[in-house]
């Protein structure tokens, strides 16, 4: 996780304008978020924030009156997050948090949020279980993260050219899943996509990359047309019965 925070934090500058996309999902994901109860002493738990793109859904969502732990594990994303909301006047709470860790105890929130964040666990379907343990009875979590046949395009375009296919491995199958979508995007050319990933602090390499030669790389990149599908996947676990 310490190469992903790294990569992150060099990121956080030029994240908002490069992530189109990830504040898409945010947007989306907030319309899923399950609230059967809504109470002023709320309180959300929002595991990964990044720039706020789903931060600044979450007052329509629950109400002003709620308490919101913002956390995010690069302390660069957690600065610029609460830069934007600093003029808010609402109860946000800004911490530079692991979501493998949470230094909380059982049933201690009433709702968990995170969207685009858990595809850089070490394992999703282990955290994201885990972390129903924290939920207050009624409570939830709502995610959005990547699936496993994410960038298949990249991929195959790789795997044709005889190198490595450096993206993190996702589970074939993650808990509680509410539905998937493929969503296409052009990136213009191959250096196009590969700014977007490094924009978004997306670059860094599975344990086991064999990296290519810089000029085999070049050439994969200048020969790809940034044509690529996202593979999205939106779920929702409810709190463990104690």
């Amino acid at each position: 996780m310490e190469r992903h925070v790294s990569r992150f934090n060099q990121a956080a500058g030029r994240y908002g304008e490069a992530a189109e996309l990830q504040a898409r999902v945010a947007a989306r994901l907030a319309e899923n978020i399950y609230t059967p109860r809504l109470s002023e002493d709320q309180k959300v738990l929002e595991i990964g924030c990044g720039t706020g793109f789903l931060t600044r859904h979450l007052p329509r969502v629950f109400g002003d009156a709620a308490t919101f732990i913002i956390t995010d594990a690069a302390p660069e994303m957690v600065l610029h997050c609460k830069s934007a909301f600093s003029r808010a006047v609402l109860d946000l709470q800004f911490y530079t948090l692991d979501g493998q860790n949470i230094p909380l105890p059982p049933r201690s929130v009433d709702h968990i949020v995170t969207s685009m964040t858990a595809q850089w666990f070490d394992d999703p379907v282990k955290s994201l279980n885990d972390m129903q343990k924290f939920l207050k009875p009624g409570g939830a979590l709502t995610y959005a993260t990547i699936g496993f046949d994410n960038f298949t395009e990249w991929r195959e375009h790789l795997e044709h050219m005889g190198l490595d296919f450096g993206m993190r491995p996702q589970p074939q199958k993650l808990p509680g899943i509410l539905y998937e979508e493929f969503v296409p995007r052009d990136y213009g050319d191959g250096f196009g996509f590969v700014e977007m990933l490094k924009y978004t602090g997306a670059d860094t390499p599975k344990p086991d990359y064999k990296k290519p030669s810089p000029r085999d790389l070049y050439k994969a990149v200048d020969s790809f047309n940034g044509e690529v599908t996202w593979h999205l996947v939106y779920g929702r676990l409810p709190a463990l019965a104690f």
